[in-house]
């Protein structure tokens, strides 16, 4: 059968069955990016990949290979990290060495997610190596500025396998840098998860760098953490945020994570705050103070519209 005629078959597939079957014999037929690129969308669907076993990994591992040997015909590594991912449904111990060519995978903007991808993939067969494969990609140069990854997943297989101290030293070390290379998400990732997890004395001093620094992004991590940890000791650093940045959306953001904490001493400092505010973050408190529910809320809220005027 021609390959025209297999991907009319893969298109044609009226069960999730017939279009596993399809898609597979369809990818181990082809090289061309079109066919490969429709069999691995076909197997990609939910009801498919689901019916993803064993007896499937021999395909999927096969063209992998070939795609690792062959790094040319696969610049951004997208085509890799699908089948990684196919893999990582699987979750068969012998296709770990797969996922650790994937993890040391460079060259291109995609190899940022492929190297994530089998970082996820490494994770669950063998969450030991994967956890100190997580420490060599944190905080790595190669982290992209759009995704955050592979430094994204690095962190959440660290925190998955309980280690939050490299991630304490990422955001230590290397937490200013990736602020200034338009790379915060990472860094309040890492604020956000190490959040309840290190010692509330050097939690403080690492979070106020930040503060300072005025990263939006970083920022949130740091409420984040303290708002859904319930960290009492550090609820001050909340003040300081909504008092210091100079982002109209962190400060709606703070202040509506205060609300919709229903905590009452975080209702109290959100009340307290809206009392003393400016007039040009007065939308921001009527917001947030609108979906409280302490005692004072009426009197805030009417204190606020008179404030308006």
């Amino acid at each position: 059968m021609s390959q025209a005629d297999l991907l009319r078959r893969v298109r044609s597939a009226t069960s999730p069955t017939d279009r596993r079957d399809s898609a597979l014999e369809l990818l181990a037929a082809t090289r061309s990016r079109e066919h490969v690129d429709a069999a691995l969308a076909a197997l990609e669907r939910d009801e498919v990949r689901t019916l993803l076993g064993d007896a499937h990994r021999a395909a999927l591992r096969e063209k992998a290979l070939y795609y690792f040997e062959h790094e040319d015909r696969d610049r951004g590594g997208l085509i890799r990290e699908k089948i990684i991912r196919l893999l990582s449904a699987i979750r068969h111990r012998d296709d770990a060495d797969l996922y650790l060519r994937g993890v040391t995978a460079y060259g291109g903007q995609g190899a940022q997610t492929l190297r994530a991808a089998s970082l996820a993939g490494l994770l669950a067969v063998d969450p030991g190596l994967a956890a100190a494969y997580a420490v060599r990609l944190l905080g790595e140069p190669d982290t992209s500025p759009l995704s955050g990854e592979p430094s994204i997943t690095a962190m959440a297989v660290l925190a998955h396998s309980g280690q939050p101290l490299p991630i304490y030293q990422f955001a230590l070390l290397l937490g200013e840098s990736f602020v200034r290379d338009n790379k915060g998400e990472v860094v309040g990732k890492a604020l956000e998860l190490i959040g309840g997890e290190i010692p509330p004395a050097l939690y403080r001093s690492l979070a106020e760098t930040f503060i300072a620094l005025d990263s939006p992004v970083a920022c949130s991590g740091i409420v984040n953490a303290v708002v859904e940890g319930r960290m009492a000791d550090l609820y001050p650093l909340l003040e300081e945020v909504l008092a210091r940045t100079r982002s109209d959306d962190l400060h709606r953001y703070g202040a509506i994570m205060l609300a919709a904490s229903r905590e009452p001493d975080l209702t109290a400092l959100l009340y307290r705050l809206a009392r003393q505010s400016t007039r040009a973050r007065l939308d921001n408190f009527v917001e947030a103070v609108e979906l409280s529910t302490g005692d004072e809320r009426d009197e805030i809220l009417a204190l606020l519209a008179k404030r308006r005027r």
